[in-house]
């Protein structure tokens, strides 16, 4: 079959035929149409009156065309019934702070892996919300987790998708844990014990029970038994939001001197407050 001009060819029945893009499928591929004549200008003319049509499928009706921003909005509407609170939580601050303003305006149809990639690239050389640098690959890492489930959720509604997101990932170096050495501890504990207030004993109590910041900023008056010298994790804080339970308290014990710096201070507090051990009186 030869070929003359834009996608012209001469059968070989002797006819012309002429192709052209037709439409496109919810997926993104190309669906071509024909058109037939007896002489390569006739098809030409043909092709000029040719209007490429938007497809129905039989089981479905086509979405509009939607903005990534709306596709975003729609998945944290799904995905708040089926994740736990802190994680819904830290999908939206990763929508509301670094995936909107960058990627939100774009058509749904319009997110390419080019375009990911760029985006990619820009968080690690200057994501941070202070503008003093890159996000760490984790933190792209989790944004682009977000990225993933929310295109995939809008390929599952029939929404035009041309990207692969499957295949993007964030190459993360492996950081080794660094322990303080016994004299650095030492150090540690006598800067805490200078002029000592309820934030320096919250850290010797991380120290010496190796509770995390997040059960230690929970942890309420009534959990700590100076009687026996040991103290109940039942409760642990997510940023910018109250304290939620476990499903499981762990009792630990506590070092002598601590129980005593404890009961120091239960004499220039009070027994109980709203949020947990960090809120003095004061607020």
């Amino acid at each position: 079959m030869s070929k003359r001009g834009e996608n012209i060819y001469k059968r070989k029945d002797g006819r012309w035929e002429g192709r052209y893009i037709k439409c496109r499928t919810l997926h993104g591929k190309i669906q071509y149409g024909y058109v037939y004549g007896k002489s390569y200008s006739e098809v030409k003319s043909k092709l000029k009156e040719t209007t490429p049509m938007p497809i129905q499928t039989s089981n479905s009706q086509v979405p509009q065309p939607t903005s990534y921003n709306e596709i975003l909005k729609m998945w944290l509407l799904s995905a708040k019934n089926h994740v736990k609170e802190s994680t819904f939580s830290r999908y939206n601050h990763l929508v509301e702070r670094h995936i909107q303003p960058f990627l939100g305006g774009y058509q749904i149809g319009e997110i390419s892996n080019a375009l990911l990639e760029e985006y990619i690239d820009h968080l690690l050389q200057c994501g941070r919300l202070d503008g003093s640098g890159g996000l760490s690959p984790k933190s792209v890492s989790d944004i682009l987790v977000v990225i993933k489930r929310s295109i995939r959720y809008a390929q599952e509604n029939n929404y035009l998708v041309i990207c692969s997101a499957a295949g993007l990932s964030v190459k993360r170096s492996r950081i080794d844990m660094r322990v303080l050495s016994k004299t650095e501890q030492q150090q540690l504990e006598y800067v805490l014990m200078q002029d000592m207030d309820l934030t320096k004993f919250t850290v010797l109590l991380c120290l010496y029970t190796g509770i995390r910041i997040g059960e230690a900023c929970a942890l309420r008056w009534e959990h700590i038994r100076l009687d026996s010298g040991t103290l109940e994790v039942r409760e642990t804080m997510q940023r910018i939001q109250a304290p939620r339970s476990m499903e499981s308290k762990t009792r630990m014990s506590t070092e002598e001197y601590i129980v005593i710096h404890l009961g120091q201070f239960t004499r220039n507090y009070t027994q109980t407050t709203k949020w947990g051990l960090l809120t003095t009186n004061e607020g």
